[in-house]
């Protein structure tokens, strides 16, 4: 969107949101994204997560998902360039 900056103020406060299937949806890349790796793994993801019990967590899924986030951010990044 040639933004200089990620705006969230007033009519776009809408976008201050954790639904990353409608920010993706904004990047004019979505087809592209959503047929990455890292998306199938990112896209496992939900806020409810947080409350998981952490004895039932792997550290290989953490670092999985480390991994397939680094990914997207690094997609994310080229597209706002």
């Amino acid at each position: 969107m040639n933004w200089s900056r990620y705006k969230t103020e007033g009519k776009l406060k809408f976008l201050k949101v954790h639904d990353l299937e409608l920010l993706v949806s904004l990047t004019g890349r979505e087809v592209h994204i959503k047929k990455m790796s890292a998306w199938q793994e990112v896209n496992k993801w939900s806020e409810l997560k947080r409350y998981d019990d952490p004895d039932g967590s792997m550290l290989s899924d953490a670092e999985s998902m480390l991994l397939a986030v680094n990914k997207l951010v690094e997609e994310l990044c080229e597209i706002s360039l």
